[in-house]
């Protein structure tokens, strides 16, 4: 079989991706991936645990408890939410099974909707400038508009001002 090195750099980039995406169950109060130390919730799902050949014991979703997390004890390291697994508040981007579903409320403050603004605003704050302009990748910034349409169609507006 014949490939390029675009292609064999496209598959590694996008095994890349699946793993840091897929697991890492450690998330910070925006949902962003944080490290163990910084995580206040972990989410791994079955699918992620079932594709990648990992012990199902982990495939779960919480908040870490205050002593932090234990890999040794993953089910006494993290506190299950209840209502956040399933059903009409279920918490995160998708289903503990690993169904994809619209972010609508947070893991680490359940019944608390996201702000899909504040999250594209805190990581528009991680980008670095380089004489003055930064360089923001198009996935970003087709988050930025959509979670600007409902406030453009005048159907919902910000609970607190959005930081500039």
């Amino acid at each position: 079989m014949k490939t390029t090195r675009q292609h064999i750099d496209e598959i590694v980039r996008e095994e890349l991706r699946r793993v840091l995406h897929e697991l890492n169950p450690g998330h910070d109060k925006l949902g962003r991936f944080a490290s163990r130390d910084d995580a206040v919730t972990y989410s791994l799902s079955d699918r992620a645990v079932r594709d990648n050949k990992i012990d199902p014991r982990y495939a779960m979703r919480g908040r870490i408890a205050s002593g932090g997390y234990n890999p040794e004890d993953p089910k006494g390291s993290v506190k299950e939410v209840p209502g956040a697994n399933s059903g009409p508040k279920t918490a995160g981007r998708q289903k503990q099974t690993g169904e994809p579903i619209p972010p609508k409320y947070s893991l680490s403050q359940h019944d608390k909707r996201y702000s899909a603004l504040q999250e594209v605003i805190a990581e528009l704050d991680t980008l670095e400038a380089n004489e003055g302009f930064v360089s923001v990748p198009a996935s970003l910034l087709d988050r930025m508009i959509q979670s600007l349409m409902p406030y453009l169609a005048g159907e919902t507006f910000p609970e607190e001002p959005m930081p500039l």
